[in-house]
Protein backbone atom coordinates (compact mmCIF):
# COMPACT_ATOMS: atom_id res chain seq x y z
CA UNK A 1 0.00 0.00 0.00
CA UNK A 2 2.66 2.40 0.99
CA UNK A 3 4.61 1.47 -2.54
CA UNK A 4 1.36 2.17 -4.43
CA UNK A 5 0.79 6.24 -2.74
CA UNK A 6 4.61 6.63 -3.06
CA UNK A 7 4.39 6.25 -6.93
CA UNK A 8 0.93 7.63 -7.29
CA UNK A 9 2.46 10.63 -5.61
CA UNK A 10 5.95 10.38 -7.85
CA UNK A 11 3.62 10.41 -11.21
CA UNK A 12 4.32 13.67 -13.23
CA UNK A 13 1.28 16.08 -13.56
CA UNK A 14 -0.64 15.97 -16.85
CA UNK A 15 1.20 16.94 -20.26
CA UNK A 16 -1.35 20.04 -20.57
CA UNK A 17 -0.46 21.26 -16.63
CA UNK A 18 3.87 20.79 -17.36
CA UNK A 19 3.03 22.53 -20.99
CA UNK A 20 0.81 25.52 -18.98
CA UNK A 21 3.94 25.93 -16.47
CA UNK A 22 6.33 26.24 -19.53
CA UNK A 23 4.59 28.50 -21.05
CA UNK A 24 4.21 30.64 -17.93
CA UNK A 25 8.05 30.52 -17.38
CA UNK A 26 8.18 32.61 -20.94
CA UNK A 27 7.84 36.46 -21.05
CA UNK A 28 5.27 38.26 -22.60
CA UNK A 29 6.00 39.93 -25.83
CA UNK A 30 7.50 43.17 -25.74
CA UNK A 31 8.11 45.23 -28.97
CA UNK A 32 9.02 48.47 -27.15
CA UNK A 33 11.49 50.25 -29.02
CA UNK A 34 12.17 52.36 -32.62
CA UNK A 35 11.59 50.27 -35.71
CA UNK A 36 12.17 51.02 -39.39
CA UNK A 37 10.23 49.28 -42.43
CA UNK A 38 12.96 47.25 -44.35
CA UNK A 39 10.83 44.64 -46.46
CA UNK A 40 7.01 43.97 -47.82
CA UNK A 41 6.16 41.05 -49.57
CA UNK A 42 3.06 38.67 -49.15
CA UNK A 43 0.03 38.95 -51.84
CA UNK A 44 -0.24 42.24 -52.28
CA UNK A 45 -2.47 42.01 -56.00
CA UNK A 46 -5.21 40.03 -53.79
CA UNK A 47 -5.12 42.09 -50.67
CA UNK A 48 -5.56 45.16 -52.86
CA UNK A 49 -7.95 43.58 -55.31
CA UNK A 50 -10.40 42.38 -51.80
CA UNK A 51 -10.20 46.74 -51.13
CA UNK A 52 -11.93 47.15 -54.56
CA UNK A 53 -8.64 48.72 -56.38
CA UNK A 54 -8.80 48.10 -60.21
CA UNK A 55 -5.57 46.28 -61.84
CA UNK A 56 -3.56 49.52 -62.99
CA UNK A 57 -3.86 51.02 -59.29
CA UNK A 58 -2.98 47.80 -57.88
CA UNK A 59 0.07 47.20 -59.38
CA UNK A 60 0.87 50.99 -58.85
CA UNK A 61 -0.19 50.58 -54.86
CA UNK A 62 2.32 47.49 -54.97
CA UNK A 63 5.43 48.98 -56.16
CA UNK A 64 4.97 52.22 -53.93
CA UNK A 65 4.26 49.84 -50.45
CA UNK A 66 7.57 48.13 -51.43
CA UNK A 67 9.05 51.54 -51.73
CA UNK A 68 7.56 52.93 -48.73
CA UNK A 69 9.87 54.79 -46.06
CA UNK A 70 7.79 53.61 -42.44
CA UNK A 71 9.26 54.19 -38.48
CA UNK A 72 7.26 53.00 -35.37
CA UNK A 73 8.35 53.81 -32.07
CA UNK A 74 6.25 51.62 -29.82
CA UNK A 75 6.19 51.28 -26.01
CA UNK A 76 4.76 48.31 -24.30
CA UNK A 77 3.98 48.35 -20.49
CA UNK A 78 0.70 48.19 -18.53
CA UNK A 79 -1.23 45.95 -20.92
CA UNK A 80 -1.13 49.11 -23.31
CA UNK A 81 0.02 49.38 -27.05
CA UNK A 82 1.56 52.77 -27.81
CA UNK A 83 2.64 53.59 -30.95
CA UNK A 84 4.01 56.41 -33.35
CA UNK A 85 3.88 55.96 -37.07
CA UNK A 86 5.79 58.11 -39.18
CA UNK A 87 5.81 57.73 -43.10
CA UNK A 88 3.02 56.32 -45.27
CA UNK A 89 2.80 55.17 -49.33
CA UNK A 90 3.29 58.30 -50.62
CA UNK A 91 3.64 60.45 -47.97
CA UNK A 92 7.20 60.43 -45.59
CA UNK A 93 5.58 63.57 -43.52
CA UNK A 94 2.28 61.33 -42.57
CA UNK A 95 2.44 60.45 -38.83
CA UNK A 96 0.13 59.56 -35.83
CA UNK A 97 -0.18 58.50 -32.27
CA UNK A 98 -2.22 56.18 -30.53
CA UNK A 99 -2.58 53.81 -27.66
CA UNK A 100 -4.82 50.65 -27.32
CA UNK A 101 -5.51 48.73 -24.55
CA UNK A 102 -4.86 45.08 -25.11
CA UNK A 103 -8.25 43.47 -24.49
CA UNK A 104 -9.90 46.51 -24.31
CA UNK A 105 -11.97 48.78 -26.28
CA UNK A 106 -12.07 50.06 -29.62
CA UNK A 107 -9.93 53.48 -30.81
CA UNK A 108 -9.94 55.22 -33.95
CA UNK A 109 -6.81 55.55 -36.25
CA UNK A 110 -6.52 56.56 -39.26
CA UNK A 111 -5.15 54.71 -42.81
CA UNK A 112 -2.51 56.30 -44.92
CA UNK A 113 -5.11 57.21 -46.88
CA UNK A 114 -6.86 59.38 -44.70
CA UNK A 115 -9.67 57.29 -43.88
CA UNK A 116 -10.65 56.57 -40.15
CA UNK A 117 -11.16 52.80 -39.23
CA UNK A 118 -11.84 51.61 -36.00
CA UNK A 119 -9.08 48.97 -34.54
CA UNK A 120 -8.76 46.68 -31.44
CA UNK A 121 -6.29 44.02 -29.98
CA UNK A 122 -6.12 40.86 -28.12
CA UNK A 123 -3.55 38.43 -27.52
CA UNK A 124 -3.48 36.01 -30.48
CA UNK A 125 -3.27 32.86 -27.76
CA UNK A 126 -2.29 32.18 -24.20
CA UNK A 127 1.28 32.41 -25.10
CA UNK A 128 1.03 36.05 -25.27
CA UNK A 129 3.88 36.11 -27.67
CA UNK A 130 1.30 37.64 -30.84
CA UNK A 131 -0.70 40.37 -30.96
CA UNK A 132 -3.91 40.36 -32.77
CA UNK A 133 -4.92 43.13 -34.18
CA UNK A 134 -8.72 43.67 -35.80
CA UNK A 135 -9.48 46.63 -38.16
CA UNK A 136 -12.66 47.41 -38.80
CA UNK A 137 -12.93 49.36 -42.01
CA UNK A 138 -14.60 49.04 -45.59
CA UNK A 139 -12.68 45.89 -45.89
CA UNK A 140 -11.79 44.40 -42.59
CA UNK A 141 -8.59 43.00 -42.05
CA UNK A 142 -7.00 41.39 -39.43
CA UNK A 143 -3.08 41.76 -38.07
CA UNK A 144 -0.86 39.86 -35.99
CA UNK A 145 2.38 41.56 -34.42
CA UNK A 146 5.32 39.20 -33.32
CA UNK A 147 9.28 39.10 -33.33
CA UNK A 148 11.02 36.45 -35.79
CA UNK A 149 15.07 36.19 -35.48
CA UNK A 150 14.90 39.75 -33.35
CA UNK A 151 12.69 41.32 -36.32
CA UNK A 152 9.28 42.68 -36.00
CA UNK A 153 6.81 40.90 -38.41
CA UNK A 154 3.88 42.49 -39.24
CA UNK A 155 1.44 40.41 -40.98
CA UNK A 156 -1.88 41.50 -42.28
CA UNK A 157 -4.88 39.54 -43.89
CA UNK A 158 -8.15 40.95 -45.68
CA UNK A 159 -11.29 39.38 -43.80
CA UNK A 160 -15.08 39.57 -44.25
CA UNK A 161 -17.19 41.19 -41.84
CA UNK A 162 -17.30 37.73 -39.97
CA UNK A 163 -13.34 37.37 -39.22
CA UNK A 164 -12.80 34.86 -42.01
CA UNK A 165 -9.64 35.03 -44.06
CA UNK A 166 -10.75 35.61 -47.47
CA UNK A 167 -7.15 35.57 -49.23
CA UNK A 168 -4.48 38.54 -49.47
CA UNK A 169 -1.51 39.62 -46.94
CA UNK A 170 1.14 42.12 -46.42
CA UNK A 171 4.14 40.74 -44.53
CA UNK A 172 5.58 44.11 -43.18
CA UNK A 173 9.54 43.32 -41.69
CA UNK A 174 10.69 46.08 -39.72
CA UNK A 175 13.77 46.20 -37.94
CA UNK A 176 14.81 47.68 -34.62
CA UNK A 177 16.84 51.02 -34.78
CA UNK A 178 17.21 51.44 -30.94
CA UNK A 179 19.15 49.10 -29.02
CA UNK A 180 19.77 46.58 -32.18
CA UNK A 181 23.70 47.90 -32.65
CA UNK A 182 25.01 46.62 -29.06
CA UNK A 183 27.92 48.50 -29.96
CA UNK A 184 26.64 51.63 -29.94
CA UNK A 185 25.41 51.49 -26.41
CA UNK A 186 29.23 52.02 -25.34
CA UNK A 187 30.20 54.22 -27.78
CA UNK A 188 27.75 56.44 -27.04
CA UNK A 189 28.82 56.38 -23.30
CA UNK A 190 32.28 57.08 -24.24
CA UNK A 191 32.13 60.33 -25.71
CA UNK A 192 30.79 61.10 -22.35
CA UNK A 193 34.45 59.96 -20.98
CA UNK A 194 36.39 61.99 -23.26
CA UNK A 195 34.10 65.36 -23.18
CA UNK A 196 35.06 65.28 -19.14
CA UNK A 197 38.74 64.54 -19.77
CA UNK A 198 39.50 66.91 -22.43
CA UNK A 199 39.01 70.38 -20.60
CA UNK A 200 42.17 69.17 -18.80
CA UNK A 201 44.97 68.41 -21.85
CA UNK A 202 43.74 71.77 -23.86
CA UNK A 203 44.68 73.40 -20.65
CA UNK A 204 48.12 71.83 -20.28
CA UNK A 205 48.61 73.00 -23.85
CA UNK A 206 47.44 76.45 -22.48
CA UNK A 207 49.92 76.80 -19.86
CA UNK A 208 52.68 75.04 -22.14
CA UNK A 209 51.73 77.95 -24.95
CA UNK A 210 52.41 80.97 -22.50
CA UNK A 211 55.56 79.40 -21.62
Amino acid sequence: GNLLSERTSATPPPIHLRRRRHMGDTKVLDLSGEWKLVETDGDLDTFFKNLGYSWVVRKMAIMVMKGMFKTEKIKMSGGEFHCVETGAPMNKAFTQTYTLKVGGEKIEILEPSGKKVKVSAVWADDSKQKLKFVIEGEVPSIGYRFLSGGKMIVHAHCADKTGKLIGGDIRSVYERLGPKPEPQAPSSQAPAAPTQMAPPPPGKEETKMPK
